[in-house]
């Protein structure tokens, strides 16, 4: 909660540190008030009052007790003032294209006006859009500040005006003596009531002749001097814009849409369904960007990316653009210390295997949509499966184990030479034994293992996952000769067939 009065809160929003194009926003507040910026991907920095949380969402912004603070990513310092503690600059760097918005909420009935100001400047252009409100307690302002890198002229600063916006402030306005008895006040918010009832029966006509009743009351009043100078600027200002908005031909009901990675970087590639009695392709941009014109309330959205599918159901229909967001897929090959190595080959299950990539350093990254999947890790011929949702963690880890194949003799001493082979699709080299044993790490799987010692083979069968020592023994082999009394002769010479 902001709690310092007469405080000036300066956000400075800036593509990158070294662009010659800027846009920063301020607000002078008296009183408190509670701050959320929201940024164009829909992450959070402040007290959100919907949800009565915090949140520190938007990369280097903070909101702390008593200002907005923010830390330049290009030299890692703060840019608070220390001079006064009633300045705070800030940087959001680098700042992604698009829609920000500043939500304050006031906590207290007092003195407390919100005069935002934003300014803009690229090379040798500058230009300044000012607006402001007044704010009470449980009384909600919304500012939208459009930030467009390329071309300052596209930048604007809006003041979100409902009924309920309207209402309250006139509320404000009598509790400061700007509007000067309750008849006066109840009469605009009749008259406010009226306009607002007429535009959700689409009653184009008589919303506009409700309008200019309101314009021709606030300058009776004002010759009257029922409302003061303060009021009047205030409430005048707030008709003039919704005169503005709303003489413009109104659009269709639509859905904004929009997919963007990680980063906040629209992604193209995606498409985009909704269901109206069956999933229907939405209008696809191809900017990453999708519209959806319906005359629902709400709808199911079906997003497709590099063959993954995110829903998402009962999306009210209205002008917040809804996102969709990949994670970093982050796919890892660890041996049996935990330490990365190469080189592992990754797919990943959407309706059928697909590519993923191959570890380098022992990681695989890919863009996915945050959505359960199956993967595969192939290592030295064999592969292991692995679900997980990357909504719940987007790193996936595949271990091998230190697998151990030991000669021993009939005594269960180690002893050598014994060359050893796995099966994995064919018989691949294990390794040879020194001191009894050859080691290898792979993938904790059910493999066939055999073991050559004097020119002779055997097999096992073992799961290295349940246990990855793997032993092989030899019998001490005994070859009597006998006389016809059963006695033993000697001078006989041995063979033995083995291959």
């Amino acid at each position: 909660m902001i709690t310092t009065r007469g405080l000036l809160v300066h956000l400075f929003v800036l593509l990158s540190s070294f662009s010659a194009y800027s846009q920063s926003i301020e607000f002078v507040i008296d009183g408190k008030v509670d701050i959320l910026v929201i940024d164009p991907t829909g992450r959070k920095t402040g007290f959100d009052e919907k949800t009565v949380s915090n949140f520190s969402q938007i990369p280097n912004l903070s909101i702390g007790s008593a200002s907005i603070g923010i830390v330049d990513s290009a030299t890692g310092e703060s840019t608070i003032d220390s001079s006064t503690m009633d300045m705070v600059d800030g940087i959001i760097s680098p700042a992604i294209n698009g829609e920000y918005q500043f939500i304050l909420q006031g906590k207290e009935n007092s003195l407390t006006y919100v005069n935002p100001m934003i300014n803009f400047s690229q090379s040798t252009q500058s230009k300044n859009i000012s607006d402001g409100s007044i704010i009470d307690s449980n009384m909600t302002v919304k500012f939208s500040l459009f930030f467009a890198d390329n071309n300052g002229e596209q930048t604007y600063l809006r003041k979100y005006i409902d009924n309920d916006y309207l209402v309250k402030s006139l509320y404000a306005m009598r509790n400061r003596n700007w509007i000067y008895d309750d008849a006066t006040m109840f009469k605009y918010i009749s008259n406010v009531n009226a306009f607002y009832s007429l535009v959700a029966i689409n009653n184009i006509t008589g919303a506009h002749l409700e309008l200019d009743s309101i314009k021709s009351e606030i300058k009776s009043d004002s010759i009257r001097q029922a409302i003061s100078s303060q009021g009047l600027s205030y409430f005048s200002d707030d008709i003039v814009q919704i005169d503005s908005e709303f003489s413009q031909p109104a659009s269709p009901p639509h859905v904004d849409v929009k997919l963007v990675n990680s980063t906040g970087t629209k992604l193209t590639g995606g498409s985009l369904q909704y269901y109206d009695g069956s999933w229907k392709p939405a209008v696809n941009n191809n900017d990453g960007t999708f519209t959806i014109n319906t005359t629902l309330k709400t709808v199911s959205l079906q997003m497709t990316y590099a063959y993954g599918v995110q829903t998402k159901s009962n999306v009210t229909v209205g002008s917040d653009t809804v996102v969709f967001q990949t994670v970093n897929a982050q796919v890892k090959l660890q041996n049996s210390q935990g330490g990365l190595m190469d080189t592992g080959t990754v797919q990943y299950y959407a309706g059928a295997w697909r590519n993923f990539g191959t570890t380098s350093n022992g990681v695989a990254t890919m863009e996915l949509l945050p959505v359960n999947y199956s993967f595969s890790m192939t290592y030295a011929f064999a592969s292991n499966n692995k679900a997980q949702d990357l909504s719940a963690n987007p790193i996936v880890v595949f271990q091998t184990t230190n697998t151990s194949v030991q000669l021993k003799n009939s005594q269960g001493n180690l002893m050598d030479t014994g060359i050893v082979q796995y099966y994995s699709g064919a018989w691949r080299a294990f390794g040879t034994t020194t001191n009894g044993t050859a080691t290898k790490e792979l993938l904790p799987n059910n493999y066939s293992f055999s073991m050559t010692y004097a020119y002779a083979s055997n097999n096992k069968q073992q799961d290295i996952g349940v246990n990855s020592t793997v032993v092989f023994q030899t019998v001490n082999a005994v070859v009597q000769l006998k006389n016809s009394q059963g006695s033993l002769i000697d001078q006989g010479t041995v063979q033995y067939y083995s291959g």
